[in-house]
C-alpha cells in the first residue's frame, strides 16, 4: 500500500510542472501595445496647507516604458468649481527605458478662503495621445 502511494505521489510530482506550463502564454511576435499610458508614481507639494496668496513647488516622478511622454499638463479645481488647466509643458528627449522628475509652481489664487480644498492634477500626455493623471489635494491655511 505504502508502494502505491509512493509512486502515485511521484508520478503526480512529476506530471504537474507539464500541466502548469501547459497554461503559460508564449508572446506573438505580431503582438503591439495598442493603450500604453504614463505612469505617474509620485506627485508631491512643498507644503499641503498653504495660504492664499504663497507659491508652493510641486515636484512630479513620471516614466512610460512603452511610449514616449510628450506633454505635462496641470490641472486645478478649486472647491467645487470646475477644473481648469493651470500650466503645461513641453516634454523632448524622452528615453522610454528612464523615469523622469519635474517641477512646477504653483501659487494659491488671492483671496482663496482658509480650509478650501484645492485638487492638482497632474497629466502626462503620451505620443499616442493617452493620459496618465494623478492628484494631490491641498487645504488653503490661513
Amino acid at each position: 500500500m505504502h508502494l502505491i502511494k509512493r509512486y502515485f505521489l511521484l508520478a503526480i510530482i512529476t506530471v504537474t510542472p507539464f500541466g502548469i506550463s501547459g497554461c503559460l502564454e508564449e508572446k506573438e511576435g505580431l503582438y503591439n501595445v495598442v493603450g500604453p499610458v504614463a505612469t505617474i508614481p509620485v506627485f508631491t507639494a512643498s507644503r499641503t496647507a498653504p495660504t492664499a496668496g504663497e507659491t508652493i513647488n510641486l515636484s512630479v516622478r513620471y516614466y512610460s516604458p512603452n511610449v514616449a511622454v510628450k506633454e505635462l499638463r496641470l490641472n486645478e479645481t478649486l472647491g467645487t468649481a470646475q477644473k481648469r488647466a493651470i500650466t503645461s509643458k513641453a516634454v523632448s528627449e524622452f528615453n522610454t527605458q528612464n523615469s523622469y522628475v519635474d517641477t512646477f509652481s504653483y501659487t494659491v489664487p488671492v483671496g482663496t478662503p482658509r480650509n478650501t480644498r484645492i485638487v492638482l492634477e497632474v497629466e502626462a500626455v503620451t505620443t499616442n495621445d493617452l493620459v496618465g493623471n494623478r492628484t494631490l489635494t491641498l487645504t488653503v491655511g490661513q
